[in-house]
């Protein structure tokens, strides 16, 4: 997912690059089941996702963990509480990742576990137009906390902070992970 690639590769890669300044790094920001064919077939070495998936020519290797949050656009009635019941979330209008991403079908699973239904009205691959649609008033979203903490716009934002009230909905966590290619036995 392009989200992990743009606010949790670079600190690492920069570091990589300072202490082995002989290795030629090639960096791509690729959908997951491109870097699983990827993997799997030779081309990359590694790649990193969001909620990797059990393949037997794939080895997972737990990079981070992170915990998913509700974001609300300022003035929206859940952007007053501290903490938002998933129940509360029933109806609302969300913006989400794209159907076939990992931290799509982890709130997917959140919503059902608890049968709360709402109503998509925005899909993106990546958590920076995410953010923006949330900003717009758009809806609210269920994001991994350290990926939207980064800077959100200030062109709505009041004397108070961020334009975006963040609240823990559930205490789900997301995982990424470091996808590398297992040999066959």
């Amino acid at each position: 997912m392009y989200s992990v690639g743009l606010h949790e590769l670079p600190a690492y890669l920069k570091e990589y690059l300072r202490r082995y300044p002989e290795v030629n790094v090639h960096v791509e920001y690729a959908r997951p089941n491109r870097i699983y064919e990827n993997v799997i077939g030779g081309q990359i070495d590694l790649g990193i996702v969001a909620y990797p998936q059990k393949h037997p020519q794939i080895v997972i290797i737990p990079f981070r963990e992170d915990h998913l949050v509700l974001a609300c656009p300022a003035g929206h009635p859940l952007a007053t509480l501290k903490k938002v019941p998933v129940a509360k979330l029933e109806g609302q209008t969300f913006i989400a990742y794209e159907q076939d991403l990992g931290t799509r079908k982890a709130t997917d699973q959140v919503l059902r576990n608890h049968h709360v239904s709402v109503k998509y009205v925005g899909e993106y691959d990546n958590i920076e137009t995410i953010k923006r649609a949330v900003e717009i008033g758009q809806g609210v979203a269920i994001v991994p906390y350290q990926r939207s903490s980064t800077k959100w716009s200030t062109a709505q934002s009041r004397s108070c902070g961020s334009p975006t009230r963040w609240c823990s909905a559930h205490s789900e966590s997301s995982i990424s992970g470091v996808v590398t290619y297992r040999p066959p036995r």
